[in-house]
């Protein structure tokens, strides 16, 4: 498992490395973002409406994580179309005594995290990093607020006149894989476009993502922008699933250790000193 992490083992790990760095990261900081955004919005506009309300919170958390995770996004998805070693440099080979063009959408192999981030920003820079990084925000702005929507919506219609009940972790788990997998499936084309604006390294196939719509359009038509979008929705239901049900319990066991701390507080001292009474208040000011 450490090799798969860090060296890039070939096989449906590969990659791992930089989508759980980007995870983590940007989940910390997703999450955190939209509570703050929610306490801002509501102390500024509280005529919002509740659905456009959790739908800003979710897209401004989501703005403020892409800057961790797009450039993970990348790596990862550069070190998932390389292939194998052997099936890479087998099509090197080929490409050196044809003079064809490579296949592969990438002229060197990644062993690693590092490698590959270290590699992408000598030979590319930081633009390399950040590649699709607007078809990124296009694909995960809309998302993170459909997610947060749809989950929030969820959750009121079971817990709907009912003051007593409060979801349990199943509950949360299907909540939060049927937010996941809608907001999946709506985004799917945004998706499509997003990634192959990334793995196009540097041979360029889209000048950007308007020409990455056009083209798409014109060549695959409609079924070009939903492609891939069962494997999408199938492993955004269980990862969204376990991501709510471990934000609501993280949420409820910080709420029950602020609470358990508080009760354990002493007593704080009562000021017994009498109240001075206005009549004793000197009438003009000069007597004070």
């Amino acid at each position: 498992m450490w090799r798969s992490l860090w060296c890039g083992d070939p096989g449906l790990y590969r990659g791992i490395g930089p989508a759980m760095t980007g995870s983590v990261v940007s989940g910390a900081t997703y999450f955190g973002c939209i509570e703050g955004t929610k306490e801002w919005l509501f102390s500024r506009r509280p005529d919002l409406s509740s659905p456009w309300f959790t739908f800003v919170s979710g897209a401004s958390g989501d703005i403020v994580a892409s800057v961790v995770y797009v450039p993970c996004e990348v790596m990862k998805q550069r070190m998932q179309v390389q292939g194998s070693k052997k099936t890479w440099y087998a099509a090197t080979r080929q490409h050196t005594a044809t003079s064809k063009a490579l296949k592969t959408p990438t002229y060197q192999y990644y062993s690693g995290l590092f490698n590959v981030g270290i590699s992408i920003l000598k030979s590319e820079g930081l633009q390399g990093l950040y590649a699709g990084y607007f078809s990124t925000l296009v694909r995960d702005v809309p998302f993170a607020g459909f997610q947060i929507v749809f989950y929030e919506s969820l959750k009121e219609a079971v817990e709907y006149g009912s003051t007593a009940h409060h979801c349990n972790f199943v509950e949360e788990l299907v909540m939060g894989g049927v937010a996941g997998g809608l907001s999946a499936y709506l985004t799917t084309p945004m998706d499509v476009m997003k990634t192959r604006l990334q793995v196009q390294g540097t041979t360029v196939r889209y000048e950007g993502w308007m020409d990455a719509l056009r083209t798409i359009w014109k060549e695959e038509g409609i079924s070009g922008f939903l492609r891939g979008w069962a494997p999408r929705v199938a492993w955004v239901i269980p990862a969204s699933a376990l991501t709510f049900m471990t934000y609501e319990n993280l949420r409820r066991l910080q709420k029950d250790g602020y609470s358990s701390e508080v009760q354990a507080k002493p007593n704080m001292p009562v000021d017994r000193t009498p109240a001075m009474d206005v009549a004793d208040l000197p009438s003009n000011p000069s007597q004070q």
